[in-house]
Formats: C-alpha cells, structure tokens, sequence
C-alpha cells in the first residue's frame, strides 16, 4: 500500500493547481491515495473529495466572516478526518487564513505538512513567515522571489515551475482561434475577466461593462468577449448582461483562448493577470473590496503592486486600479487610449516577454509532486 496524501484547496484556482500536482502524484505513484478538499478539477484527477470547496472561495475579512459556517463545518470535517487517518503528509495549497490553522492542527498530531503555492505573506502580515517555520516542514513556491523570503526564515523552500507554463505550451495561436470564432484579424476585441468568484463578479462586472460601453461609442466595431469562469454559474451573469449597452459574447471556461483573442483585457486581480501576461496580452487590472477589507489592507499591504506581472517585473508594466480608482471613467479612457494607439500595446507586450523566461521552466506541477513524495516516505527512510 502506497503513501496517503492529503489536498486542501479553498478556491478554484487551488483546485486547478491541486488537481495537477494530485495527477503527477498519482503518476509517479499509482498505489498512492489521494484524499482532499477540493472541487470539479481534482475529483476529475482521481482525488477522493472529502470537502467540496464551491462555498469557500471568499477572499476579505467581511467576506470570510459571512461564509463562516460553511468554512467552519469544512474545518471540522478535515479535522476528524487527518485525527482519524494520519495521512503521511498534508498538502496545502494558498488559501492561509483556513490552511494556518489545519498547519497548527497537523503539527499537533506530528504530521508533516507541506505548503504549496505560498500565501501571499510577502505582501502583508510578514511575521506570519515566522509561524509558518513552526508549522510546516517544507514551502514549494512558483515566484521566484519568494524564495528569499523562506529561506531567510530557516524554511526549507524549493522553488518549481510555474504550472500556468504547462498550459502555455499548448495555447492556440490568435489567428487560429478568432477564425473559429468569426472575428477578422483586425477587429478590435475587449476580453473581460470579473474573477472566479461570486463576490468579485457582482463587485467587477458592472464596471467592467460600463467600461466597454464607454469604449463602444469611441469605437464601433468593438467586439466583447467575457471569460466566465466554471466556478460562477451563468445566473449570476444574467441580470448584469441584460441590462450591458454592447453587446457581449460569453466565452465560458475557455480563458486561453478569449486572451489570445483579445487586443487587451479588463481582468480582476489574480492568477489571470500572470496567464494574461505570460501571453503577452496588454490589461488593465482592477480590484474591489468591501470598504472595511480595503482599510485594513491599505495599513498592511508593504508591496508597490498588485498584479502578478507587476511585481514580478518589479515595476509598472501594467496599469493597476483600485477600489474607488477603478471607475467607468478611468478603465474606459486607459482601454480607448490603447485601441486609438496600436504602438503601446506592442510596447506593453514586449515587456510582458520577459515574464516566462523568470517563471523557470515547464512541468512545475511534476517537480512540486516530487517533493511531496520526499516528505510522505517512511520516517525511518527518510527522516524528519
């Protein structure tokens, strides 16, 4: 009997990178179980789903505070089971404010824990590096300048591939997929992507679309295309594209192709903002919290930056809109500047170039399942 591996992941994204790495361990290891809490991407890849995630996926103080019951039924089902089955390790992918206390309940029970896809402490609250080195045996990381920030705190930190690269390698090219969807080369297309949660549609996606219909009147033959996300149903959707003043094509779960379709993108901060810029696609990112959220984070934030390509390049390649930043007016003007001048977006996307070559190489998901195998090895073999 092989080792038993535990997966938590909060949120789609987590499910996605969960999924993969689930897929390469079972690969490497066919008698190996795999048990989690996780959504539709990991059960495909075999995971025994302990915790459906499809009500976690908040983020924000008053956020999570409103999906408390949820979060916490799902915290007491992982709890009896981890007491129950003592898993050899216990993998925890992003998602901090649950995943720190089931590290603290792990530690307890002597089970090893590995981090995986590190929360973003780098950005706020750096003394929870210190709590993690008392909780955790190792950090896999995907930035590379997250490495320091570990490694300076005494934890063993390997830094893989980013697992968005493996998706590159197959993305289709532009002319390719606006063939099949009708679009001529040289029409002017706006994606949209409000977020992969139903918190940020209903905060994103009305400005996005008063946005797009400021750009229309500039801009006639503007075609929209709005990436959905699987995770959001097509309700949440209806009653805001009802009442759009351009017309919008929906393109769900199929966020490859709308980026390499679009001229550029209006996209809410998050991992779709690094996919955008490893394919060279100019964007425009904004975000929107509840006000209390945004007061607290505006006294703990210590980065200049928000978007992933941002603060990899470690400067302003893109433009950031925040919170009450983030109008109709100001996303309108940055995106009708942009069609009205076809020479920045190409100097936006040679900038973008250079992301790829820092983000290491392919097959990130494989290197990462490696090292959770070194840690769910017997004791005696491996050691602590």
């Amino acid at each position: 009997m092989g080792p038993t591996i535990f997966i938590s992941t909060g949120e789609a994204s987590g499910d996605l990178h969960g999924a993969k790495v689930a897929a390469a361990l079972r690969r490497r290891r066919p008698d190996c179980r795999v048990v989690g809490m996780g959504g539709d991407g990991m059960r495909a890849a075999g995971v025994e789903i302990l915790v459906d995630n499809a009500d976690l996926g908040v983020v924000g103080l008053w956020e999570v505070l409103a999906h408390g019951r949820a979060i916490w039924r799902a915290y007491r089902t992982v709890k009896s089971w981890l007491i129950a089955e003592r898993p050899d390790v216990v993998v925890l992918i992003d998602y901090p404010e649950f995943h720190f206390q089931v590290a603290r309940l792990a530690r307890r029970l002597g089970l090893r824990v590995v981090y995986y896809i590190s929360p973003q402490v780098w950005a706020w609250r750096r003394g929870r590096v210190r709590t993690l080195a008392r909780l955790i045996d190792q950090m896999i990381v995907v930035l590379p300048f997250e490495v320091e920030v570990y490694r300076s705190a005494g934890i063993a930190c390997a830094l893989v591939g980013h697992p968005m690269l493996d998706e590159l390698e197959s993305a289709p090219d532009r002319a390719t997929v606006r063939a099949r969807w009708g679009l001529t080369p040289s029409q002017p297309v706006i994606g949209l992507f409000p977020g992969s949660r139903v918190a940020e549609v209903r905060r994103h996606l009305p400005v996005m679309l008063a946005a797009v219909g400021r750009v229309a009147r500039k801009h006639p033959g503007l075609t929209v295309l709005l990436g959905q996300s699987t995770t959001v149903s097509d309700e949440e959707f209806t009653p805001y594209l009802k009442t759009a003043t351009v017309p919008i094509t929906v393109k769900r779960g199929e966020p490859t192709a709308t980026l390499v379709a679009s001229d550029a993108v209006l996209v809410a901060s998050g991992t779709i903002t690094l996919q955008a810029g490893l394919l060279q696609v100019p964007m425009v990112i904004i975000y929107k919290v509840a006000w209390v959220t945004w007061l607290i984070a505006r006294s703990l934030v210590r980065v200049p930056f928000v978007g992933l390509p941002n603060l990899i390049a470690g400067e302003g390649i893109v433009p950031e809109l925040l919170q009450s930043a983030a109008s109709s007016e100001s996303i309108g003007a940055q995106l009708s500047t942009w069609l009205h001048d076809p020479h920045r977006l190409e100097l936006i996307r040679k900038q973008l170039a250079d992301l790829r070559e820092r983000l290491g190489r392919p097959g990130g998901s494989v290197q990462a399942a490696d090292v959770i195998l070194h840690w769910a090895e017997p004791r005696d073999v491996k050691g602590h």
